[in-house]
């Protein structure tokens, strides 16, 4: 499997929850590799978006894919694309509800681009850190996150 990561500019901040955040992309990352096949791709793309004050966390796989009908679906809590007796992925069906979750509390969102067969992207968008509490001995409202460069 090929893992990726790339983070643009490498010196990026957001406002978030350390741990929420930590855990939102454990959660992506893992079902990118859970559901991706030997000899596949897996990747993390971070980013700022020029028209929004929004930075962008993707996690990419080149996996199985999720169906149109699926695709909200999936962000509920206990639901999974592959839910009969005969799964074959293990699971209970809360990653997505909570990265869902913790998304909307950091005033952020998560969406999914999808094709069976082909793969997912899942991209979390957050609020850029404002100049000021860039720097966390200087923010009291929360953690101010550095995307390291060496993802």
């Amino acid at each position: 499997m090929t893992i990726e990561s790339i983070v643009e500019p490498p010196d990026l901040a957001l406002q978030a929850d350390s741990e929420a955040l930590t855990q939102l992309l454990y959660n992506l990352l893992d079902n990118a590799v859970k559901f991706t096949p030997p000899g596949g791709a897996v990747g993390l793309q971070i980013c700022r978006r020029a028209n929004r004050d929004m930075v962008e966390l993707a996690v990419w796989d080149t996996g199985i894919g999720v169906a149109d009908a699926e695709q909200e679906r999936i962000f509920e809590a206990f639901a999974q694309a592959d839910g009969g007796l005969a799964r074959r992925y293990e699971g209970i069906g809360l990653g997505l509800a909570y990265a869902r979750r913790m998304a909307d509390l950091m005033g952020g969102e998560v969406r999914v681009e999808s094709t069976v067969g082909k793969g997912s992207r899942f991209v979390v968008s957050l609020p850029v850190a404002p100049v000021e509490s860039a720097d966390p001995q200087q923010n009291e409202e929360g953690d101010a996150v550095s995307a390291p460069s060496s993802l």
